[in-house]
């Protein structure tokens, strides 16, 4: 499949992805798609919309697991980048031939040029359900789900929103104080109230900063569309510590394709940043899809080089 097919597969689904419960999946961190980007988990929701975790044939290789015959990929797209150097004054692209490699090392040091990753092409990648593979070695597969505790819920509600806790006959949240006041809590209560403030900070403080570096100038978000910002990220939360809270999504469908995308990326770089908060006691290691591939290539290009170099030794007669 090549990149005009996964586009065209796009353009014919979007619309039935963009549904008031299809955009509810895109939010849902209780499985484990969280390092795919915003573009392909809707692709990954086209080709499969029970996906739990999807990894590249490399990937479950190192996990010890063989992806099985006949099984059938799911395609996503990898942005491809090309390294280029500019002199940090003027951004102008330095040529090859203005610098050796020593005056190029130095330069950099120096401040006086610096490296720019910009972007060159998309490439079409094959991923796999863990439905699709089996062990190598008959052992059972560990699905590496992030755990969180009551105690990491406090401690990011401390980071996040800088509150403070004072024990009580009651739990609630003063928001001119900037207090918790708490007693025993259920586990469910206190993630739908500790999402219900951290969402409130998020549109209070940050989300014009946010929203600056999603939307473009000329657009502007709707009191609505704060506030399905803010309901967006509560769902987000809830669903990351594995709480089921009801939230109706049904006002999506009077909002046109485009909007609803720049939502979802603002919401998912604010869902970035409060994940790389939490203190898990599990840590999840999964990591950016396309780091992760980039770091796969690398390591086959030390093998490949390793490997000619073992060669040129046999044939020298080391």
């Amino acid at each position: 499949m090549e990149v005009k097919d996964i586009a065209d597969m796009l353009k014919k689904n979007l619309n039935n992805v963009l549904t008031p419960s299809g955009y509810k999946r895109i939010l849902n961190k209780r499985n484990n798609l969280t390092r795919f980007d915003i573009l392909n988990r809707i692709l990954i929701d086209i080709q499969c919309k029970d996906a739990f975790e999807l990894k590249t044939y490399d990937e479950w290789v190192i996990d010890g697991r063989i992806v099985r015959d006949k099984a059938k990929p799911i395609y996503i797209l990898i942005p491809k980048y090309k390294t280029v150097y500019v002199e940090a004054d003027t951004d102008k692209e330095i040529g090859d031939t203005d610098l050796n490699s020593n005056e190029l090392l130095k330069a950099i040091e120096y401040g006086i040029i610096k490296r720019v990753d910009t972007f060159d092409n998309m490439y079409v990648e094959k991923v796999y359900d863990i439905r699709q593979t089996k062990s190598l070695n008959n052992t059972k597969y560990d699905v590496n789900k992030p755990v969180v505790n009551t105690r990491a819920i406090l401690e990011l509600l401390e980071d996040i929103v800088g509150c403070t806790m004072e024990l009580c006959d009651d739990t609630y949240y003063s928001k001119s104080d900037n207090i918790l006041y708490i007693k025993k809590t259920e586990y469910s209560e206190l993630v739908k109230l500790s999402s219900d403030i951290i969402a409130d900070y998020y549109i209070r403080n940050e989300i014009k900063n946010i929203i600056d570096e999603h939307v473009d100038s000329d657009d502007t978000l709707s009191e609505y569309d704060i506030e399905l910002i803010k309901n967006s990220i509560k769902y987000g939360i809830n669903t990351l510590f594995a709480c089921d809270d009801y939230v109706s999504f049904d006002i999506i469908n009077h909002t046109n394709t485009t909007k609803i995308m720049y939502i979802l990326n603002i919401v998912d770089s604010i869902m970035f940043n409060i994940s790389a908060r939490i203190k898990f006691t599990r840590l999840n290691n999964s990591v950016d899809i396309a780091s992760n591939i980039n770091l796969l290539k690398k390591a086959e290009a030390i093998l490949d080089i390793m490997e000619a170099n073992n060669i040129n030794k046999i044939m020298k007669g080391a």
